[in-house]
């Protein structure tokens, strides 16, 4: 049986935490029509086309929204 997506403000989450060269990030992954975001349940960023392309920039400030 499949999980059920993580649901988070309307939108689907593909990951709860990102972790990029070592250095761990408290936002998710989400994904939209445009590709990939790093988000939390104040704010998003731009969408990118791949997940790897979001960069430590982007993942920085989202993730110091959700504190």
């Amino acid at each position: 049986m499949a999980d059920k997506p993580f649901m988070h403000c309307g939108v689907e989450v593909l990951q709860k935490t990102v972790t990029k060269d070592g250095h761990k990030y408290q936002c998710g992954i989400g994904r939209d029509k445009d590709g990939y975001y790093a988000t939390t349940h104040r704010g998003r960023s731009k969408s990118y086309k791949n997940k790897r392309d979001i960069p430590h920039s982007a993942l920085k400030r989202i993730a110091a929204t959700g504190t």
